[in-house]
């Protein structure tokens, strides 16, 4: 088995596993293969199935992957109190970097995932992309948002295609603005139903209520391009370094001075923006770094989808 192969190999720092059933004999062997030299630092579980104990004893496994710095499971069932098993096993290990998409996460997994977060200080990325219970219960949001940073607080926050809309827009930032200050530098919300003009004032809301918010990617969102501006703006302060010296009124007059100078709002924002997070950092996923480069950008790190006209 290649798991038993694995035991004395220190070269391995990755390890995928794919379309796999895993019962607790399976998962007592790769128990066994962190207990002895093999140094993982990222895992990812696709569309696996756990069958009896085998998720329990799998955990009890990756407690002892001390090295472990990278957990992705994607369509992988974690509904009802699966999830509690892997949520578990965070505040144990030294992450940087979860990520549950896809996998079916129910209103109690959520809440005890948060408190468990809230319980990982190394955690600097979380992505609970296309989890639907999101956006049908904003209340579960609204609690995830507030556990997370409540004690802690992710660099990046991902939040894909999970259905959200203005309403849960709204549960998000006010569990944001409970919690202030915040220390998040990129927010991901590609592929939810921002259209109507209320959610890009929540938007702008967000981003001028936590200035350190530097990147705002949202492919897919379906928001109109008159409706870019203001966010443009707020974001265009978060990157600058004046939001140390002024507040957004004033930097912006600055900036519509500049421009009346012959000097083009691109050139500026090309002067005063603090460099994008080295994406390497997180590190969640390899080719992760070379997607984001291929990635199209607006000015201020926006991202939007150019196919469809709109942001």
């Amino acid at each position: 088995m290649v798991l038993e192969a694995l035991k004395h190999n220190t070269s391995v720092k990755s390890l995928e596993i794919l379309d796999a059933m895993i019962d607790r004999d399976v998962a007592n062997v790769f128990g066994r293969t962190t207990l002895e030299k093999a140094k993982f630092q990222r895992l990812c579980l696709v569309n696996c199935n756990f069958k009896g104990s085998g998720l329990a004893v799998f955990a009890m496994g990756l407690q002892h992957c001390t090295t472990l710095q990278h957990i992705a499971v994607e369509s992988t069932n974690l509904g009802g109190y699966a999830a509690d098993v892997i949520s578990a096993c965070l505040p144990l290990l030294k992450l940087k970097s979860l990520r549950l998409q896809n996998t079916g996460l129910s209103p109690e997994g959520l809440e005890f995932l948060g408190e468990c977060v809230a319980q990982t200080p190394s955690l600097i990325s979380l992505d609970l992309s296309e989890n639907q219970i999101l956006s049908q219960d904003p209340h579960c949001l609204s609690q995830l948002t507030g556990s997370c940073f409540e004690r802690t607080s992710p660099d990046r926050f991902v939040l894909k295609g999970c259905g959200l809309d203005r309403s849960s827009l709204a549960a998000m930032s006010t569990a944001m603005d409970l919690v202030a200050p915040l220390h998040l530098l990129t927010l991901d919300l590609s592929g939810n139903n921002f259209a109507d003009g209320k959610s890009c004032r929540l938007l702008q809301e967000i981003l001028s209520t936590h200035n350190s918010i530097t990147t705002l990617i949202v492919d897919e969102c379906g928001i109109h391009e008159d409706r870019l501006p203001p966010i443009h703006d707020a974001l265009r302060y978060n990157n600058s370094f004046l939001k140390n010296v002024f507040t957004s009124k004033v930097s912006h007059a600055i900036w519509d001075s500049l421009d009346l100078l012959g000097t083009t709002s691109e050139q500026v924002v090309a002067k005063i923006s603090t460099p994008r997070e080295d994406r390497k950092a997180y590190g969640e996923e390899e080719g992760y770094e070379e997607q984001e480069e291929q990635a199209s950008a607006v000015s201020s790190n926006i991202r939007h989808d150019d196919t469809m006209g709109s942001f």
